[in-house]
């Protein structure tokens, strides 16, 4: 084995001892504090808590009051995946306002022959379990925002359409406006995936260069409140505004998580790549015509996947 392998190898080795450590702390010892920074380009702080301490939680700016607006291409090109990668689209959402115009988009999608999948069934197909329908696409939304739950999750159910939570447990006592355990049981039980998406929103790229054992607890300690208190198995993870790197998929992938969302952006999925699986932003207070065109962008869009193949030249 070469030297790089070995470093590797023990890397890892070290990385699962860790995160065994830390699930067998405790929960009230090891809980991180709220963040302590303002959200956008800053990363949010997280130090922990010491006794009942607790640390003063900036307050999330809202969106912007909506305004029609001109569709506008994605920023950036979809980067180059494995032969083998396959359309799996995956919409990010974070707020929601009007339901109405989130019911508008999902029966638009509905009618074009999309097939919403939860997050578990695509990747069953993904990974070759079972067999990808067409026009596959899957709803996550992020953050956990109490306006999902009064806005959102009625129009989910009413179509009985699939979707995954990203949310950070137990934020809702820090900061208003987050669903509680009990509206996050309630959108467990209909059937809905509730997720991690950290304790804290945590940069944790950052967070790790200076408390790897943040990092742990952000990690570990999200997937079991969600477990202990859901009483449902937490599979997957989202990091906070895609900011991962090599070492934060290791520790997720010895967490005992599944797969990751990360932004992306694209809507090609390879199985070869479980813990940064890309998503596209869209917002529920879209048009369905916005929408479509971001999927048309990335070729996963209405007018590639019902494309029939041209009939072979006779002769």
């Amino acid at each position: 084995m070469g030297n790089r392998k070995r470093i590797e190898k023990t890397r890892r080795e070290v990385l699962q001892q860790l995160v065994g450590a830390a699930a067998a702390v405790p929960l009230t010892r090891l809980l991180p504090a709220p963040a302590q920074a303002e959200t956008g380009a800053a990363d949010l702080t997280l130090r922990l808590a010491r006794g009942q301490q607790k640390a003063p939680v900036a307050r999330v700016k809202a969106p912007p009051a909506v305004e029609s607006f001109s569709w506008q291409p994605p920023y950036r090109p979809e980067a180059a995946l494995p032969e083998n990668a396959v359309p799996l689209p995956i919409l990010m959402y974070h707020r929601a306002t009007v339901a109405r115009v989130f019911e508008a988009q999902l029966a638009g999608m509905l009618a074009a022959g999309y097939r919403p999948l939860s997050l578990h069934s695509a990747l069953k197909g993904l990974f070759g379990e079972e067999e990808l329908p067409a026009m596959p696409i899957v709803l996550t939304f992020d953050d956990g925002w109490r306006i999902q739950y009064d806005a959102v999750f009625p129009v989910l159910k009413q179509y009985k359409v699939p979707a995954t939570f990203f949310v950070m447990p137990g934020f809702h006592e820090h900061q208003e406006g987050y669903m509680d355990w009990d509206q996050l049981a309630a959108i467990a039980d209909f059937g809905m995936e509730v997720e991690s998406h950290t304790l804290n929103h945590a940069d944790l790229p950052r967070l790790a260069k200076t408390d790897w054992g943040a990092v742990l607890a952000e990690v570990v300690i999200s997937k079991q409140l969600l477990e202990e208190r859901l009483g449902r198995t937490v599979r997957y993870f989202d990091y906070p505004r895609g900011y991962q790197n090599e070492q934060i998929r290791q520790v997720v992938q010895a967490a005992g998580y599944e797969a990751a969302v990360a932004i992306g952006p694209g809507v090609h999925q390879s199985a070869a790549v479980p813990y940064a699986l890309r998503r596209i932003r869209v917002e529920a207070w879209d048009t369905w015509w916005s929408v479509a065109h971001k999927l048309n962008w990335y070729g996963a869009g209405p007018d590639q996947l019902n494309r029939e193949e041209p009939e072979p030249a006779e002769g």
